[in-house]
């Protein structure tokens, strides 16, 4: 059987951690679909190159051509396809960036537990995207109120600023 040459990325996480699981439910979301996922568990032995271990410790980004990424680099590369790209180009362009990305990851990935109920206490067990509806909703509300209170302002006020008697009168213009 010939094997179809792979045209999306694939993320390759631990589908026993919930931490990972809230996460990679999250990023599948944000990549519509421009990115596979799979547990490791599910088509790690497809890829001999990655040990265990490597599959243990952290997400694995195996590449269209080939090429496989980890950690906080596999993470970033991976939003990237989200079209968030700035965490990939701080990582890939600051100075201590990586090193601090991948310090940061190692710390998170070591106290997955603790991740994970960090993060279903502050953000829920199911992460949707953000669609700022409410926030838009409110918002132009707001504003129109304050425009309102601006031209019921001007009512009582333009009298005193542009009539004959006023501030700047008007038979100058």
């Amino acid at each position: 059987m010939d094997e179809q040459p792979q045209t999306h990325p694939l993320v390759l996480y631990d589908g026993t951690c919930g931490f990972c699981k809230i996460w990679i439910e999250y990023w599948k979301l944000l990549t519509k679909g421009r990115v596979d996922y799979a547990s490791s568990r599910e088509r790690g032995n497809e890829f001999p190159g990655i040990s265990r271990d490597s599959f243990a410790r952290s997400v694995q980004l195996v590449q269209p051509g080939g090429a496989i990424l980890d950690g906080a680099k596999a993470v970033f590369t991976t939003l990237a396809y989200a079209g968030k790209r700035w965490p990939l180009w701080l990582y890939e362009n600051v100075p201590l960036a990586a090193p601090a990305s991948e310090a940061a990851y190692r710390a998170v990935a070591s106290h997955r537990n603790a991740g994970y109920w960090l993060t279903a206490h502050t953000f829920g067990r199911t992460i949707r995207p953000s669609t700022f509806r409410l926030t838009s909703w409110l918002f132009l509300r707001l504003l129109g109120l304050v425009y309102l209170l601006a031209f019921l302002s001007l009512g009582s006020q333009v009298r005193g600023l542009l009539g004959a008697g006023g501030i700047e009168p008007a038979s100058r213009f």
